[in-house]
């Protein structure tokens, strides 16, 4: 919100709080990272996995099967949200067209950014994860 106003305003740099992930979270994330992009599977899964042991270390009184079910459910829920609206952004473009207007020109790139809102959250809640848990300092975990 901090970073809406500045750029409402037109305050430069805009200032972008990380918020602060629970590890579940994180899990959810990383789960939802390689599955959606199959060449960073193996590395998104590894994180998920650290992430995981974290959370399940601090519920002790939940199986790891309940706790990565958790996860792909709130993942599967994560991902329709931003299959949703990306659906919704390409009929917002067909009608732009349809008005005679150009997708092209800044100002749908602004309005298509504001309404890709769990797309965007979804890229801050992986750099807020790899910078918790320090991956990608000196070269990874």
């Amino acid at each position: 919100r901090l970073a809406d106003c500045d750029r409402t305003f037109g305050f430069a740099p805009v200032i972008a709080l990380a918020p602060v992930l629970s590890d579940f979270d994180c899990a959810v994330a990383y789960w939802l990272r390689g599955a959606m992009y199959p060449m960073d599977q193996a590395a998104a899964g590894e994180r998920a996995q650290f992430a995981l042991g974290r959370y399940q270390s601090e519920n002790a009184g939940l199986s790891v099967e309940e706790i990565i079910g958790q996860v792909q459910a709130s993942g599967n829920a994560r991902y329709e949200r931003i299959m949703q609206e990306s659906r919704d952004l390409e009929e917002f473009r067909k009608e732009m067209i349809a008005e005679g207007q150009n997708p092209d020109e800044a100002a749908f790139t602004e309005r298509l950014q504001r309404r890709a809102v769990e797309a965007l959250s979804f890229q801050r809640d992986i750099v807020a994860c790899e910078a918790k848990y320090s991956f990608g300092q000196a070269g990874g975990q």
